[in-house]
């Protein structure tokens, strides 16, 4: 798969991410790793609880659709990681410097699935040192452990002032169910935010007056200059009407 057409060197690669088990509860944020191999012209992905690591492959889906499905090619016999990674110049909001890649492993104890974005992470001199940003940002994610079936979607808004290293913005979630019924969760603001001048990470939490606790974020620039970003994140929600909560989780990737 050709992601990055701009990146024909050994290369290792920022990621962010989570990570679930269909068999255990909870969320892991470690173990990603991914790099760019120039002997073999390809991407090398590591993805957690299993550890598989391998090439992504292409299975051979078109060129220009806007989700590349594929598999990470392993030696071990009866595992198996398929990928679904976002073409990024074919996203809506179009990107040079990051992407998304969703895996679900099979075959191996813990069956796991998840999201993670990767790209190509800015140098702590190329962050800006004046002015202000507001970065769009696509949401991809889950509703929960068990349920890779139940999507989540929307948008979030970073706004930047590089200058105080001063961090706000939102998060607008949209669970889609297997049904395709599409339910807005309300907005997240952005609350607790840590982030200083120079910096080329930042984190916060997310704060919806429908839930009584926060979710929480963190993630990174990507882009010779900050020009793009990549955040994980998770949250509860409750869908309306409902005293039940839930948890969900996923990737943000943007540019300003």
């Amino acid at each position: 798969m050709n992601i990055f057409p701009s990146v024909t060197q050994d290369k290792q690669l920022a990621t962010v991410g989570y990570n679930a088990s269909f068999w255990t509860d909870g969320l892991g944020s470690q173990g990603f790793s991914a790099r760019y191999d120039a002997a073999s012209k390809t991407y090398v992905l590591t993805v957690p609880l299993t550890g598989q690591t391998g090439p992504l492959m292409d299975d051979g889906a078109p060129a220009d659709a806007l989700w590349r499905t594929g598999n990470i090619q392993t030696p071990q016999a009866g595992d198996g990681t398929s990928v679904s990674v976002m073409n990024p110049d074919k996203a809506a909001i179009r990107l040079q410097y990051t992407t998304i890649v969703e895996y679900l492993t099979q075959g191996a104890w813990p069956d796991a699935f998840g999201y993670v974005a990767l790209g190509i992470g800015t140098p702590t001199q190329g962050v800006p040192s004046s002015g202000t940003a507001t970065y769009d940002a696509l949401v991809v994610g889950s509703s929960g452990s068990g349920n890779f079936d139940v999507g989540v979607g929307g948008s979030a808004a970073l706004s930047f002032d590089f200058g105080s290293g001063a961090l706000s913005g939102h998060f607008d979630p949209i669970l889609y169910s297997s049904d395709g019924t599409a339910t807005t969760l309300g907005r997240y603001n952005f609350v607790k935010t840590v982030f200083s001048a120079g910096s080329t990470s930042f984190s916060g939490e997310l704060s919806n007056s429908a839930v009584a606790t926060n979710g929480s974020f963190a993630g990174l620039f990507t882009g010779p200059n900050a020009e793009e970003l990549m955040s994980r994140w998770t949250a509860p929600y409750a869908l309306p009407g409902s005293s039940t909560p839930g948890t969900m989780f996923g990737v943000w990737v943007g540019k300003r």
